[in-house]
Order: C-alpha cells, then structure tokens, then sequence
C-alpha cells in the first residue's frame, strides 16, 4: 500500500530582504510499504525565480523520508504568498504554501529640530489653511 506525510504544508520564511535568499526544508516521508514518486510542480509561482526547490522529482523507499530543501528569493519588497503542487504517486496534488516578507533594509533617522519660531509661525498658518481647506 502507497500512503505518504509531508511534514508541514506551508513554510513561513517571515522576514528576507529583497535581494537576498532563505532556505528551509520538509520532508515526504513514506509511511507504507510500497516505493512511490513525487514530482514537485512550480507552475502555480507568479514568477520565475521565486522559489527554487532541491529535487524537483525523485523517488520515497518504504519507511525512509526525502529532505527538499525550498529556497526563496523576495526580489521585492512586499508581502508574498505563493503556492506550488506537491504531486506524489497517484493522489491528488497537495498545495503546499510559502509565505515571506521582503523587506527593504533601511536605516530612518530623527534629528530634534532646533527651535525656529519664524519656521513654527510658517507651519501653523499651513496647518491651520490645510485644516480649513483654503489650499
């Protein structure tokens, strides 16, 4: 008998800067007594590049688990959801989710400001135009 077990079904990659990459891993495990193969199908990623897998196919003995290790490049900015198909033996494809945020690494800064009350004076008549919508 065919029977199988990803060890997880998403993998959260949280934070990756937009132009690094991060990899982590999970496993198929084959839990019956029967040899089978897996095909991991890439055909659902938005764009080419995103996701890279280790072993894109190859083959589960009985009893043992196969590491594939999914590496994720940002490339932007953004929060990111993707999925792609995990296709063993004869069943139905398992959607399998990678989630991330690139981030764009950047330092911000605050000066206290010096006290100007020509400045001050200038910024309350903007503020109070903007209020009463006279620009």
């Amino acid at each position: 008998m065919v029977t199988y077990r990803l060890s997880t079904k998403e993998l959260d990659f949280d934070t990756v800067p937009y132009n690094e990459s991060s990899s982590k891993d999970f496993f198929i495990e084959n839990i019956g007594k029967v040899p089978f193969e897996f095909n991991i199908n890439l055909g659902t990623v938005s764009r080419p590049g995103l996701i890279e897998c280790s072993a894109m196919r190859g083959k589960v003995l009985a009893g043992e688990k196969f590491k594939v290790v999914i590496k994720f490049f940002a490339g932007v900015p953004d929060n990111i959801r993707e999925f792609f198909l995990v296709e063993c033996s004869h069943f139905p494809a398992e959607r399998f989710t990678v989630k991330a945020v690139g981030i764009y690494p950047a330092c911000l800064l605050s000066f206290p400001r010096a006290e100007d009350e020509g400045f001050q004076s200038c910024f309350d008549q903007v503020r109070s135009d903007l209020e009463h919508k006279k620009i």
